[in-house]
């Protein structure tokens, strides 16, 4: 498994996966992380330029309602699955880089 750029995420350039198992965890692990992530930018987005502070809560009970959670976990899923193809390309890049 290839390891991170050190200048994007100095902390994870000490993880060293020893087995396949383990490697797999460690890409699902970074690809929820990540669609945890591109989820929080886009709500702190939304509250910085569009409904402001005061709609925290209105986005809140949009997302977190009956209605809205198929919506929230579609949202997660495409994240996840994004994050996952991002993985691919930079590890596509890299073997042709190095060959």
């Amino acid at each position: 498994m290839t390891r991170p750029d050190p200048t994007r995420f100095p902390g994870l350039t000490s993880i060293k996966v020893d087995n396949v198992f383990k490697a797999f965890i460690f890409r699902e692990l970074s690809a929820v992380a990540g669609a945890i992530t591109i989820t929080c930018l886009m709500v702190a987005n939304l509250v910085g330029f569009v409904v402001g502070p005061s709609g925290v809560s209105w986005l809140k009970s949009v997302f977190l309602h009956a209605e809205g959670l198929p919506t929230f976990f579609g949202l997660l899923v495409t994240f996840y699955i994004g994050t996952k193809v991002m993985f691919h390309v930079s590890d596509s890049k890299q073997r042709t880089h190095q060959s």
